[in-house]
């Protein structure tokens, strides 16, 4: 089973952070970062809360009603969404990723958040 992946966003702040990880993970390093975007959020006054991304029109549906985003990075994109093939240096793309970060990141400028 996939675990499912979510996007972190802020509410009520000028920013709003979107991180695409699993939200409860076994991998200690992606909960210690996850736990800092979230200690430096609240630190800056933000409330937050998780969208999950497996609905991508949704995920964009629910992360609108944030004011802003922040794409943090990650992994690798899957380079035939360029016209590209896999090489052996690539790093595992996450699909759930792929197919709901450029949807967002368009509605959120179509928006001109």
């Amino acid at each position: 089973m996939i675990e499912p992946i979510y996007i972190f966003l802020l509410v009520a702040l000028v920013v709003s952070v979107t991180i695409a990880m699993p939200r409860m993970s076994a991998d200690p390093e992606l909960t210690t970062a996850q736990s800092k975007y979230v200690e430096s959020l609240a630190r800056a006054g933000a409330s937050v809360r998780w969208v999950e991304l497996a609905d991508p029109d949704k995920a964009v549906a629910e992360a609108l009603e944030c004011a802003g985003l922040l794409l943090p990075g990650g992994g690798d994109i899957e380079p035939s969404l360029f016209g590209q093939e896999r090489i052996p240096a690539c790093g595992e793309p996450n699909p759930l990723r792929d197919a709901a970060e450029p949807k967002l990141l368009h509605a959120f400028l179509a928006a001109g958040k």
